[in-house]
């Protein structure tokens, strides 16, 4: 796929500033708060796919911690900088840079080694597993011994499984934007620079009451579902109370990979 197509399409959405990631905010602070959950006080944490910083913010705002931002567009990038230049932060404290998840080599050969690296619905955005997979290494090699990489990325299954539910009440199944390669489950398993410690579905509550219910309801009005509608936000409050695990039906997923504390070698 041309990527040039996909710097552009990146590019035109940084002047949308939090709404750069995802036209669905709701979905977004669900990822953010779920990512916050595993951070600590003095961790240094990169986010890798930064955009135009929203994640960055929320955390810093919510814990005394170090972040840095890398973005390959780097209109996504100027946009951040121009947000934390009007919100007061120092660099020590956040920094943002442009540069592409699949090339860390520049990166690996400094002594910067991160408590914490996390992607947000970024890998998805390579083309194909094989990408992927590098970047997942790459992005481990950044890590600290015993550091541990937040994947927060979307599932094909889940997105397969939550069509079965949307077609068997009438609903047009959704459809993965053009510029995304959803990972599939079994294909983690592939990674051994890391440990799985947890594979996380914390979206399917949501999703569940945003994608079937919420659209099913509006089908009935004649309407389009809203992403920001009453059904939506009484979503996101109930979403860590319903057990809908089994529906396995929520697109976005949590993949935690801990950094050997010792490599093979012995280092």
């Amino acid at each position: 796929m041309n990527n040039t197509e996909k710097l552009k399409f990146w590019d035109e959405r940084a002047e949308l500033s939090d709404l750069a990631g995802t036209n669905d905010f709701i979905a977004k602070e669900i990822e953010m708060k779920t990512l916050l959950s595993y951070c600590s006080k003095g961790d240094s944490i990169l986010d890798m796919g930064c955009g135009s910083g929203t994640a960055a913010f929320y955390i810093l705002d919510k814990l005394d911690v170090s972040i840095t931002g890398m973005d390959f567009s780097s209109k996504m990038i100027a946009e951040a900088q121009r947000a934390a230049k009007e919100k007061g932060y120092d660099q020590e404290t956040l920094n943002f840079c442009v540069n592409d998840i699949r090339d860390v080599k520049e990166l690996e050969k400094s002594e910067r080694r991160y408590d914490i690296v996390m992607t947000e619905r970024v890998l998805i955005n390579l083309d194909n597993w094989q990408e992927q997979k590098e970047a997942i290494n790459g992005i481990i090699s950044l890590l600290k011994p015993g550091g541990l990489y937040l994947m927060c990325e979307n599932l094909k299954e889940g997105l397969d499984n939550l069509n079965r539910v949307r077609v068997s009440i009438n609903l047009d199944e959704i459809q993965k934007p053009w510029h995304n390669r959803y990972i599939c489950k079994n294909e983690v398993q592939e990674i051994d620079s890391a440990e799985l410690v947890e594979f996380r579905d914390f979206s399917s509550g949501y999703y569940f009451l945003s994608r079937v219910v919420n659209a099913h309801l509006a089908k009935l009005q004649n309407s389009n579902p809203s992403y920001d509608s009453p059904i939506n936000i009484l979503a996101e409050k109930l979403n860590d109370f319903l057990e809908l695990e089994k529906l396995d039906i929520g697109q976005t997923r949590l993949w935690v990979l801990k950094k050997p504390l010792q490599s093979n070698q012995g280092e």
